[in-house]
C-alpha cells in the first residue's frame, strides 16, 4: 500500500476524501486523523476517540445504562467490550 491509499470517507471522523493507511490500527484514515493519531501515539493515558460522538463506546455504555447499570460501571464494561476504534 502507498502513501495515499484510498479514496473513501474515513471512519473515524467520517471525511470524505483521500486516506492513508495507519498501520498502528490496521484501517486507512484521512490525514488529520493520521496526523492526530502519530502526535499521540506515546500518550499512555490518552483515551483517543473519534471526534465526532457518539461514536460506538458512547452508544454502547447508554444501552448499558439503559439497562439499569450505574455510569461508571457501564463505562467500563463499554470500555471493554468496545474498542477505541469502532466507529
Amino acid at each position: 500500500m502507498g502513501l495515499m491509499d484510498a479514496i473513501d470517507y474515513c471512519p473515524w471522523c467520517w471525511k470524505y476524501g483521500f486516506l492513508y493507511f495507519e498501520y498502528g490500527i490496521g484501517r486507512c484514515i484521512c490525514p488529520e486523523c493520521h496526523d492526530y493519531v502519530v502526535e499521540h501515539a506515546f500518550d499512555a493515558d490518552e483515551d483517543r476517540r473519534p471526534p465526532w460522538q457518539p461514536d460506538a463506546r458512547a452508544r454502547r455504555q447508554a444501552h448499558l445504562e439503559l439497562a439499569g447499570l450505574f455510569s461508571a460501571i457501564a463505562k467500563k464494561i463499554a470500555q471493554f467490550e468496545v474498542g477505541q476504534w469502532d466507529p
